[in-house]
Parts: C-alpha cells; sequence; structure tokens
C-alpha cells in the first residue's frame, strides 16, 4: 500500500477511526511516531502525516507535509464495454486500474443480457483499493451507455 484514502486528508490534524484504524494498526503494524502517507484523491496531492497518538478505536494524525505527485498513465484510454456477469468485471477491473485506463463505459449490446446490473458503489471500492496499492493518483470513470450506438457516436465526433 503506497497511500491511504481518506477524504478529510490535507487537514492539519486527523483522527483515523473505524475500517482505517484496524487496517492500519492491526493488519499493516504502525505504531506511534510512524508516518502515513494519506491522499484525497481530488487535488494531486500526497499528504504525510505522524501518527501522535492511538488508543483501541481511533489514532491522531498531526499534518508533516504535502506535496505534489500525480501518478498516471501518459495516454488516455477509454475503454467500452459490453454488459457482461458483474463477477467477471469485478475480476479484471484492479488490473485496467493499474495499466491506467481513464475511463470504462459500459454498454448493453444486442446480445448482452440485460439481467446484469452494474453496481458501481462496489466497483469504487474496488477501484480505490486498487488505487491505493498502486498508487494511482486519479480515480477511473465509470459510465453506462444504453446502446453501442449512443457509445460510439460522442467518441466518432470527437475524432472526425
Amino acid at each position: 500500500m503506497l497511500y491511504l484514502y481518506n477524504a478529510l486528508s490535507g487537514q492539519p490534524s486527523l483522527i483515523l477511526e473505524g475500517d482505517d484504524h484496524r487496517y492500519i494498526f492491526k493488519v499493516r503494524r504502525h505504531k506511534v511516531d510512524d508516518t502515513l502517507y494519506l491522499r484525497n484523491l481530488e487535488d494531486g496531492l500526497i499528504h504525510r502525516y505522524l501518527i501522535t497518538q492511538m488508543d483501541k478505536r481511533s489514532a491522531t494524525l498531526i499534518l508533516e507535509e504535502s506535496k505534489t505527485l500525480e501518478v498516471k498513465a501518459k495516454h488516455d484510454l477509454h475503454i467500452g464495454w459490453c454488459m457482461i456477469d458483474p463477477k467477471s468485471v469485478e475480476k479484471v477491473l484492479p488490473s485496467l486500474n493499474e495499466m491506467g485506463v481513464a475511463k470504462i463505459t459500459f454498454i448493453y449490446c444486442d446480445r448482452s443480457q440485460k439481467s446484469f446490473k452494474p453496481d458501481f458503489k462496489r466497483w469504487e471500492k474496488i477501484l480505490l483499493n486498487s488505487s491505493q496499492q498502486s498508487g494511482r493518483s486519479v480515480m477511473m470513470e465509470m459510465a453506462m451507455a444504453e446502446s453501442l450506438e449512443a457509445f460510439s457516436l460522442p467518441t466518432l465526433k470527437a475524432i472526425f
């Protein structure tokens, strides 16, 4: 893990609780006076925090430094993906994120099974964990298109 995502990172003082606290202190076994890197994935900054206080349910972090660190692919790649079983998508999503895919548009094609519904909330959590491990500083975008024509028409207009 290169950094931990926290929507409030960047503030001078931060309190970690819940799953973040459990992961950092029970799984990663960090202690007081260790350094952690956090991102909020909105400003392109990586924030270095010092663990100043810790108990069983929370930990207090103090901001030491913030610096710009952009980790992204050289070229933007937008993938159009016909809807398949969400379990199959979940297996491939981390690899695509780590390769630097900028956006995936899921398309209901003529031969797609209409019973499969995308679970964007679950997939965003998968992408967040993948971004933390790979160091990616910008979240991959996901969208839906009702047909192949709806996906390809804006793309063709952008090319020509």
